[in-house]
């Protein structure tokens, strides 16, 4: 036989027995063909960090393994402060009369430690004289014993003026409500509990109703028309309307209490001291150095989302 032709039939042979061998392996077997290894050895190169590898290369591949980290903290919440005249203040006459209002947001962190402080340790504003950057000192902290009611203090060592409204070095205390996640859907249960009993009483008043003002029958035995119900005794019809009565004004207190997604922040975030995300709610008041009354302020949790203080008016 020609060498050359014997040569070629043990090739086809050798690749016919591989192919076999690779269509009859089980699966999840870590065994390889000859061919595949020899293949993968050749074309593969794995390089092992050493004398001759460039630290570069390493640490671009460490920095693009590993996750980044996000810059905010548990505990992080736009403050935005609207300082300025404000109706039934016990401020001087002198104080901010011109009107102006003076905005201010302070990135803030709520610790643990009943600490709160400026992420930046200062504030940014624009006056008439530019941008301006004046250092905020941290303060404190602390809720209620319901975890509702929410204070918080931020030093100013420096003066600040915007517009006629002046604030000296004082400290400014912020008050306002804190409603979690799990108080909100308690609030909400029991409201809903409350309105089922209201809409019980309703429909057991509108049964009523409607079988005093359902239309008359002819009775074949006395020849005329009669009423197609028995009336209700006037104290079955008292007790109801009582209990209508009862209903309404316990849904309304309970109504009342349950705040308005209006009145609260857009997007809940975490706070120190509860164990879920958190609401703050609107319309705060400012004190300054726990006295008078010189604005509000909102918040926002600081994250990825967008952040507005503004609500539409439509």
């Amino acid at each position: 036989m020609n060498p050359i032709l014997a040569k070629v039939i043990t090739l086809f042979l050798c690749c016919c027995v591989n192919a076999a061998a690779l269509i009859l392996q089980p699966p999840g077997s870590t065994a390889t063909s000859n061919i595949a290894t020899t293949t993968s050895s050749k074309n593969i190169a794995v390089a092992a960090p050493g004398r001759n590898s460039n630290p570069k290369n390493n640490n671009k591949i460490m920095m693009s393994e590993s996750k980044p980290k996000s810059p905010f903290q548990s505990g992080c919440w736009r403050v935005a402060l609207d300082m300025g005249r404000e109706p039934f203040s016990t401020m001087p006459s002198s104080w901010a009369e011109s009107g102006a209002r003076f905005p201010l947001v302070i990135k803030c962190n709520f610790t643990d430690d009943g600490i709160v402080s400026a992420l930046s340790g200062d504030v940014r504003y624009t006056a008439a004289q530019g941008e301006m950057v004046t250092p905020v000192e941290p303060g404190t902290w602390k809720l209620s014993d319901d975890n509702r009611k929410l204070s918080f203090t931020l030093n100013f060592p420096d003066m600040i003026e915007r517009n006629g409204v002046k604030i000296g070095k004082c400290a400014i205390t912020c008050q306002g409500l804190l409603y979690t996640e799990s108080d909100l859907n308690a609030l909400d249960r029991e409201f809903y509990r409350v309105r089922s009993i209201t809409d019980d009483a309703n429909a057991q008043l509108k049964e009523m109703n409607r079988r005093q003002e359902a239309p008359k029958k002819w009775n074949f035995d006395q020849e005329k028309w009669v009423k197609r119900y028995d009336d209700e005794s006037l104290l079955s019809k008292l007790s109801k309307r009582v209990n209508q009565f009862v209903a309404q004004r316990q849904e309304l207190s309970k109504s009342e209490i349950r705040p308005k997604p209006s009145s609260l922040s857009l997007e809940s975030g975490a706070f120190p001291g509860v164990d879920c995300n958190a609401y703050i709610g609107r319309k705060g008041t400012i004190l300054l150095n726990g006295s008078g009354v010189i604005g509000t302020f909102a918040a926002e949790p600081m994250n990825d989302s967008p952040a507005s203080y503004y609500r539409p008016s439509y």
